[in-house]
């Protein structure tokens, strides 16, 4: 890993220009190491070196950014830099986009970003399953049953089918809501509270959709 900061400074001092595919993976390495400051320059300095960026450069930047528990905002705002550069998004970063909502008043942005997959078509049933599973996860965990009930709803109507990441899904978030009481039933944010009854019910709808 440190390997990944000597191979930056030795181009940095011979004056070797970074180019996108070495600075994906110093970026990658870097935000392993949660380098973020050394994240940004390099992200910075290969966008100023005039070469075609790309979305897998973008996609590995967003990640680290997504990383940092500074809200969707950030995340956003690279969203745009990447359109503004002519690099159009694709699953991976809407993906991304989307596990980026961490809390449950930044579900209705998950929400979006999913709709917005949705509508583009053409990406393959795979990853529009994983943007359902990962917009599930931010409804369950924002105590919001109504929505992760409408998402499923949503799945059936789109003929998308459940994986075991649903189900996964599901049973993960169930385990922390009930670490925080949910046999009492937990006082929702901003939607209707989560049993255990509606885990059980939407695991037996997962169980339709997966069939």
């Amino acid at each position: 890993s440190s390997r990944g900061k000597e191979v930056k400074e030795e181009m940095e001092g011979g004056g070797q220009v970074v180019t996108v595919p070495t600075g994906t993976a110093l970026i990658r390495v870097l935000g392993q190491l949660k380098d973020w400051e050394e994240c940004e320059r390099v992200f910075e300095m290969v966008k100023g070196c005039g070469q075609a960026l790309n979305p897998l450069f973008y996609n590995t930047y967003l990640h680290v950014v997504s990383e940092q528990d500074h809200g969707v905002a950030p995340a956003v705002s690279l969203l745009f830099d990447m359109i503004h550069q002519r690099v159009y998004p694709d699953a991976v970063t809407m993906n991304i986009l989307i596990s980026a909502c961490h809390t449950p008043g930044e579900l209705e942005i998950a929400l979006f970003f999913l709709s917005f997959k949705l509508a583009e078509g053409g990406a393959r049933m795979g990853d529009v399953t994983d943007s359902f599973n990962v917009a599930l996860r931010a409804a369950l965990l924002g105590q919001d049953s109504q929505v992760a009930n409408d998402l499923l709803t949503d799945m059936q109507e789109h003929g998308v089918r459940a994986n075991w990441s649903t189900f996964n899904t599901i049973l993960g978030a169930s385990h922390t809501l009930i670490r925080e009481g949910i046999d009492e039933g937990v006082q929702a944010r901003g939607g209707k509270r989560i049993r255990r009854k509606h885990i059980e019910a939407m695991l037996e709808r997962a169980v339709v959709l997966g069939a």
